[in-house]
Order: structure tokens, then sequence, then C-alpha cells
């Protein structure tokens, strides 16, 4: 992994001045054919864990594109500070104006404007929570977290929500359905699964 010389108040300078890029075009600019192995291969990347089936090339690839490019990794465990401009351009489209902002375990909550996510404001924090990152945004219909050891947010909204506005006009993300497991890049056969029950 690119070495991090992350600057003091790394959140409110990449939030504020930082360019988004979209994890495709990485990996098209490194020729990484299997997209799922390249997902996998940037999030284990990410975590700095090494497992048998990554791809020590693309790795390889991803550390000197990222270095040569000055790509940050995926942020880990938390909504990244780059993603809270998108995130409010997206609410902003769908109609909502106020969100609750949550913490890892959901023991600590604090409802914020919109507004709050918009590039011109600093990152958002939750004074007091487990590590005082946001884990989670939540509105009516909606709600997106990350979940520890992961480099992804799940979104989940209601289908009137959706009609507004499909979320892939503002974020990277694609359908992800009942059928799926929250650790997405993790092959399905990787843990043992609890049978589905079609009842979600």
């Amino acid at each position: 992994m690119p070495e991090n010389a992350a600057p003091d108040e790394f959140p409110d300078l990449i939030k504020q001045t930082g360019s988004p890029l979209r994890w495709e075009a990485v990996r098209q600019a490194i020729g990484a054919r299997d997209r799922a192995l390249f997902e996998r291969t940037v999030w284990l990347w990410a975590l700095n864990i090494e497992r048998d089936d990554t791809d020590d090339g693309m790795r390889a690839a991803l550390t000197r594109y990222c270095t040569a490019q000055g790509i940050y990794p995926p942020e880990e465990d938390c909504m990244p500070a780059i993603m809270e401009p998108m995130l409010s351009d997206y609410l902003q489209a769908l109609g909502i104006d106020e969100i609750m902002l949550w913490d890892e375990y959901r023991e600590n909550a604090l409802p914020a404007p919109r507004e709050a996510l918009d590039r011109d404001e600093v990152a958002v924090w939750l004074d007091g929570a487990t590590g005082n990152s946001v884990r989670a945004v939540s509105a009516p219909g909606f709600l997106i977290s990350w979940a520890f050891d992961d480099v992804h947010g799940v979104l989940a909204l209601t289908d009137d929500l959706y009609r507004r506005c499909a979320p892939d006009r503002f974020l990277e993300c694609r359908a992800y359905g009942v059928g799926g497991y929250v650790d997405l890049f993790n092959p399905a056969e990787f843990l043992d699964r609890l049978p589905r029950t079609g009842t979600h």
C-alpha cells in the first residue's frame, strides 16, 4: 500500500479540496480484467491483509499507480470525508434536508442538516462516540452504513426514494439485492453462511 503521508486535519482537507475518483477507473488504468478479484484485492490491500485469494501482481500495480497518482486508499470502517459532498448532493436530489449521523454501535447519534455534508463544511464527527467517526447516515426511508474492516457502504432506500433518483447518478455503486452478504468482496463460499429464508 502507498505510504499515507496524510497531513494534519486530513479529513477536512480532503473533503474540501480532494477529487473523488471511481475505483472502476483505477481498475481499467492498471489493466485488471477480473472485477471481483480487483475489488477483493483493493479491499484487502487497503486493510493491509494478505490472503491467497488476492493477486500479488494486482496489489503491486495498485501501489505503483496510487503512489504515482497521489491516490489515497479507500477509507475503512466509516464514511470517507471525500464522500460527504457526493452524499449531500444525492440527499438533496432525494429531497432530504435533515439527517441522523450514527456511531459504530448505534449508541450515539447526532441530528444534522444535510448541508453539514457540503464541501465547504468541515468533516462531520460524533464527539464522544466510538472513534468519533460516522458509521451510518439515516433519514426516513434512507440508510447508508459502513461495517468494521470494510471499505464500502451499504445503501438501503425505499422504492419511492429510488424512483426519485437512482444512487448511481451520484455514487459509484451497483445493485446489491436480497441474496447478498455485507462482506460482498468475499467469495460466497469463504464463510459458512446462514441459509436465506426469503423473508427479507
